[in-house]
């Protein structure tokens, strides 16, 4: 299993494989990555190989052109729809290329086709500016979804204002800088808000492009956490809140499919949403 898994990351990549023979060579005598395509079936990997992240494999000169990874691209892509809410395959491609260089389409639709199935967006064909109830693609009806130049794409917030979904339960969703607003300033008492009662799971939560006092910027990302694990978490959330700052691309992302009733974190949520409504 553990080998199908690097293999699998290869392919898909979000990983590359190496072999460095010589101690004093300063490049592989065997590389692996997303553009050489399949790891060879007859290679052995109880070997002494090694992986690196794309941007590793880059700055060391190892790989080509490869461009940016694809959590990359989906935090671009979905800056991107969340600027005008609804807009088309193609316009995205013609946003992420302006505001970040030149990125490969099959990436790009590969991300529109994740974030699509994860339900962070969701796509129909159509027009843009249309008001009646579209057939919207998103989670299992996107299983086998391929994104067409186009199709439009639309935030889950804007198909709910439009009256196209209706929210599963009371979920709760955050997104882009409003998102930012409301939950940067929570930080510093997530663990608080848990011990006092806090018993919601997070299904899923990214803070992309907080910026670091000395340079570069910081991005928390969670997926399934259950109450028990927010609470170790508060010390943590404590000291970023206190090293971060929002920027200009800072951006913040956050659904909860199932928020419990009187749970503090979900009720300071609510507020944060009231107020900047």
């Amino acid at each position: 299993m553990f080998e199908q898994i690097i293999r699998a990351g290869v392919s898909r990549g979000m990983w590359c494989l190496f072999r460095i023979e010589d101690e004093e060579s300063t490049r592989p005598n065997e590389f692996y990555d997303r553009e050489t395509g399949e790891i060879p079936f007859h290679l052995d990997l109880s070997k002494e190989y090694s992986i690196v992240t794309p941007e590793g494999a880059r700055k060391r000169g190892w790989a080509g052109a490869v461009g940016p990874d694809l959590t990359q691209v989906s935090d671009w892509v979905r800056q991107s729809v969340s600027e005008d809410q609804v807009t088309t395959v193609n316009k995205i491609a013609e946003s992420v290329k302006n505001r970040w260089g030149e990125v490969p389409e099959t990436t790009i639709n590969e991300a529109i086709t994740r974030l699509v199935q994860d339900r962070r967006l969701m796509a129909f064909k159509g027009k843009a500016e249309q008001e009646e109830r579209p057939d919207l693609i998103f989670g299992t009806s996107a299983v086998f979804y391929t994104p067409e130049p186009t199709d439009i794409v639309s935030t889950p917030a804007k198909a709910s204002e439009k009256g196209w979904i209706s929210p599963r339960k009371e979920e709760i969703s955050l997104s882009g800088r409003a998102g930012a607003k409301i939950l940067f300033p929570l930080l510093h008492r997530i663990g608080s808000l848990y011990q006092r009662g806090g018993k919601t799971t997070i299904d899923n939560m990214d803070m992309i492009d907080m910026l670091l006092p000395g340079g570069g910027s910081l991005r928390i990302s969670l997926t399934d956490v259950p109450p028990d694990s927010m609470k170790a978490l508060g010390e943590f959330f404590e000291v970023v809140s206190g090293l971060v700052k929002i920027g200009d691309s800072t951006e913040a992302y956050l659904d909860i499919m199932d928020p419990k009733e009187n749970c503090p974190f979900v009720k300071e949520l609510k507020k944060g949403k009231e107020k900047e409504e």
